[in-house]
């Protein structure tokens, strides 16, 4: 009986360390089958026209990224060369013929190295006092957005080597360099001013213009359709203008037809000045032009008739 038993504890045994290694690969498969089904598209390939530091920049950080994404900084030495292989197919035919074109067995260098010799052969190093002058000489052009502006500054200031007095050094040049004088005084005034208030002031007051403007605009087009509709000959000077009594160009002038006030000689009714002029302010009241025209006297009576004329003139 203790035979059997040690036989079939032994059969046991085998069972479960079968079963343990069977777990242990389906893990592997489902893990496999996550990782195919996740695509991780190619970093852009390193380009050769332009700027040859901003390009190395662009693709040293598209590369990064896709090594994080894929899990390949996780690979042993072992598939270093294949690391390299995906790395010249990242960087594309045109950049290779142009900066590796003389690198013996590149493949057999590692991701490392290839990257140090486009870094040694792409990134210009400049003069700093070159750098730092170009840097300190920008200022914001005609109708140039601020945040294209901020982005030409860190783009410069990158290459000056200011290190811990970058942020605010680029807050000083933001001050010097803004357009707008108004919005300048402002950034001086400001108590404890740091890169990231000067920064949420310059667009706040660019984003207030901007709805100033369109409010002008707008305003501007309500005036025109007003004015347009209120419009009309005037029946007192003979002009197009809008229907008020200070407007008119014959108020409180004397007409040379007539000799009366508030009217002028082109929209005169009177053919001659044989009337007696004895004109009463016609503006006195704002609803009516008052004038007197022909006065008679009688002899068999003695009373005197006058003719009085009434014109109405609207506000």
């Amino acid at each position: 009986m203790s035979k059997e038993m040690e036989a079939l504890t032994e059969i046991l045994k085998t069972q479960t360390e079968l079963l343990a290694n069977m777990r242990t690969q389906i893990s592997e498969l489902s893990n496999n089958k996550m990782k195919s089904d996740v695509h991780v598209p190619w970093p852009p390939p390193l380009s050769i026209s332009g700027e040859t530091s901003a390009a190395f920049k662009t693709f040293e950080d598209g590369w990064a990224n896709y090594v994080a994404a894929t899990g390949m900084e996780k690979w042993g030495t072992e598939r270093e060369s294949q690391k390299a292989s995906l790395l010249l197919s990242a960087i594309g035919a045109a950049a290779n013929n142009k900066y590796l074109f003389d690198v013996a067995d590149a493949t057999k260098r590692s991701t490392k190295e290839l990257m140090e010799v486009l870094r040694d052969r792409m990134v210009k190093k400049r003069n700093v006092i070159y750098n730092r002058f170009m840097f300190n000489s920008r200022i914001q052009k005609e109708n140039e957005r601020f945040d294209s502006f901020l982005l030409d500054l860190q783009k410069l200031i990158s290459t000056c080597e200011y290190k811990e007095f970058e942020q605010h050094l680029l807050r000083d040049r933001i001050v010097v360099g803004i357009m707008d004088s108004n919005l300048k005084k402002e950034l001086l005034k400001a108590e404890k001013l740091d890169l990231t208030l000067a920064i949420d002031m310059c667009r706040s007051a660019e984003a207030t213009s901007d709805q100033l403007l369109v409010l002008q605009s707008q305003e501007k087009e309500i005036n025109k359709v007003s004015t347009s509709k209120g419009k009309n000959v005037c029946k007192f000077c003979g002009e197009s203008h809008i229907f008020s009594k200070k407007l008119c160009p014959a108020y409180g002038k004397q007409c040379q037809n007539c000799g009366a006030y508030n009217h002028n000689k082109k929209v005169c009714k009177k053919k001659s000045k044989k009337y007696i002029k004895e004109v009463e302010d016609s503006f006195s009241s704002d609803e009516e032009e008052l004038h007197i025209g022909k006065v008679v006297r009688s002899k068999r009576s003695g009373s005197v008739h006058g003719e009085m004329h009434v014109e109405v003139m609207p506000l």
